[in-house]
């Protein structure tokens, strides 16, 4: 699939880091290799940069229908392994593919003080990008990030990021909804939770919707039931706030 992708050399930058400020996101993304026929990587982090997406626009011929699968993400120096699951589209231009996948939270974590990714998506060698230094770029995306979280009613600097298995585990497969479930319906949801001086949910709005809204709220629904964040303490602000994205994949019947 990714026969058009180049190869074993760290593709160089063949532009700078730009970010695009959209109601819902913000968008950091830099061209690679050529400039006749550059891949363009895409970095769409969640305002609170935990979570995110990531976007690989690659040239070439791109065949006629989507395709999935599992992959591989690294970065470099740090090394950090992660399989990655990935699903493919033709661009509709026809003149090659775009590439989507979800970044694990120590992607996040480590992307300030790498160099180099390297993906493997699908057969044939790795893409790898020479990234170049990330923390004058990422500040840019943290900037639009705090500014999308004041729009939203957020104090950025009152924001929570609770561990990865803490959110992770308020939510089972149990709580997909029956409906959904049965007509097969799939999406990403991002929430932004209130929080009290004590750590419990005192409400729930959905900032970016899967598409269904089943799905919408059910996440909101389960956050208010048994969510729990760590207290403020006596000297902490009266309201906190806490950005999560639950993705709904069903499974088949």
């Amino acid at each position: 699939m990714l026969a058009d992708a180049p190869a074993s050399a760290s593709l160089p930058p063949a532009g700078h880091w730009t970010v695009e400020y959209k109601a819902g996101d913000c968008t950091l993304s830099r061209s690679f290799g050529g400039p006749a026929k550059p891949i363009v990587f895409g970095i769409k982090p969640t305002v609170d940069f935990t979570a995110g997406e990531l976007v690989l626009i690659i040239p070439g011929s791109a065949g006629k229908s989507a395709k999935y699968g599992t992959g591989s993400l690294r970065l470099f120096p740090v090394d950090n392994g992660s399989t990655i699951r990935w699903a493919a589209a033709p661009l509709k231009d026809g003149q090659g593919h775009g590439v989507r996948f979800d970044a694990p939270r120590e992607f996040w974590d480590d992307l300030p003080t790498s160099t180099e990714v390297r993906l493997q998506v699908g057969e044939g060698r790795p893409i790898r990008l020479a990234l170049g230094p990330m923390k004058g770029a990422i500040a840019a995306a943290q900037k639009c990030g705090d500014d999308l979280m004041r729009n939203w009613g957020a104090n950025p600097a009152a924001v929570l990021k609770p561990p990865a298995s803490q959110t992770i585990g308020i939510f089972s497969t149990d709580d997909y909804p029956a409906e959904a479930l049965r007509n097969q319906e799939q999406g990403r949801v991002t929430t932004l939770t209130t929080v009290n001086l004590s750590g419990k949910p005192i409400g729930c709005t959905v900032l970016k919707t899967s598409g269904h809204a089943s799905l919408d709220e059910a996440v909101c629904r389960k956050i208010m039931r048994v969510g729990q964040f760590a207290p403020a303490g006596e000297s902490g602000p009266d309201k906190r706030f806490v950005f999560l994205t639950v993705s709904w994949e069903a499974p088949e019947l």
